[in-house]
């Protein structure tokens, strides 16, 4: 058996995983708000290739947290975080609608 320190869960030493999880998440949902504050005061159209890679990586990083934080409420029901859950769920919604807006921009424009 290994040592109980390389396995926190077998000393009975709740996880922290999901609390970092969602600050990490929370920390991207504001980067890729400051992306989109800046290109809306710029008042553009389309997004710079730069900014949108940006934001894409960004929507990745809050998806891929999402889904892990989405399973643990779905397991933990009564979990502190839940309303911060459903918040990040919102924010990944609008800016993956952004993306997809940006793509059809990006089409109509190339057809005219």
């Amino acid at each position: 058996m290994p040592p109980l320190h390389l396995i926190p869960a077998l000393s009975g030493v709740r996880s922290r995983r999901h609390l970092v999880n969602i600050r990490r998440a929370e920390d991207h949902v504001k980067a890729a708000s400051e992306l989109v504050k800046d290109a809306i005061r710029d008042e553009v159209k389309l997004l710079s290739e730069e900014t949108e890679e940006q934001l894409r990586t960004k929507v990745m990083l809050i998806e891929q947290a999402s889904d892990e934080l989405s399973a643990y409420v779905r397991r933990h029901q009564r979990t502190r975080i839940f309303a911060r859950v459903a918040v990040l769920n919102m924010y990944l919604g609008h800016f993956q609608r952004m993306l997809q807006k940006q793509e059809e921009a990006k089409a109509k424009a190339a057809q005219t």
